[in-house]
């Protein structure tokens, strides 16, 4: 997701761009909350945040 701000930088409106950044980052956010901290939970070996 990442790689797709850094390709559509420059290439988007402002406001278009603007847009779809933070919708990666609600995206990311969501990912983690949802997901991620289940996974790290039960499996606390896999996050590299000590």
């Amino acid at each position: 997701m990442s790689k797709l701000l850094l390709e559509t930088e420059g290439q988007l409106s402002e406001a278009e761009y603007k847009m779809l950044k933070r919708a990666v980052g609600m995206t990311i956010g969501e990912l983690q909350v949802n997901i991620l901290d289940l996974i790290y939970e039960q499996y606390p070996e896999l996050s590299d945040i000590d």
